[in-house]
């Protein structure tokens, strides 16, 4: 069962990745000027960004991509696709937040802590792993 929930998880991954990565690179788009608040906004946004898929499309999803599956089984599977959908978020979501902890305490003190530079080389990381996480699973 390992692999067919590798496989699962996988497809979460896949489905939410898309949006992400459209957020990310949105972000990427703004100015210097204005990136620090775009990716604060990012940070935000992924807080609250909605599953790529509702419950009843992916269980249909997972009946047709896994035929074999009982009922019971596709309950499960869903789980386990949710958890890709999520992981795909955190991946992007954990640096985010750290680097706005340490963003808003720097401000408290009267100091920038992140150039642009920096932001945009954090952005373009969070973008390249998400990518690679995407293409390891297509395998």
């Amino acid at each position: 069962m390992f692999a067919m929930d590798y496989r699962i998880h996988r497809e979460g991954v896949k489905l939410q990745a898309p949006r992400i990565l459209a957020m990310v690179q949105q972000a990427l788009q703004a100015p210097d000027a204005d990136l620090q608040k775009a990716f604060l906004k990012l940070e935000s946004d992924l807080q609250i960004i909605p599953e790529a898929i509702d419950k009843a499309s992916a269980l249909e999803l997972l009946k047709s991509k896994f035929r074999k599956l009982d009922d019971a089984a596709i309950s499960a599977a869903y789980d386990v696709l949710r958890t890709g959908l999520y992981d795909a978020r955190k991946a992007a979501l954990e640096p985010l937040s750290d680097a706005k902890e340490r963003i808003e305490e720097s401000e408290r003190f009267g100091k920038t802590c992140y150039t642009p530079e920096t932001l945009r080389r954090g952005l373009l990381q969070i973008q390249k792993d998400l990518q690679e996480a995407v293409a390891r699973r297509q395998q």
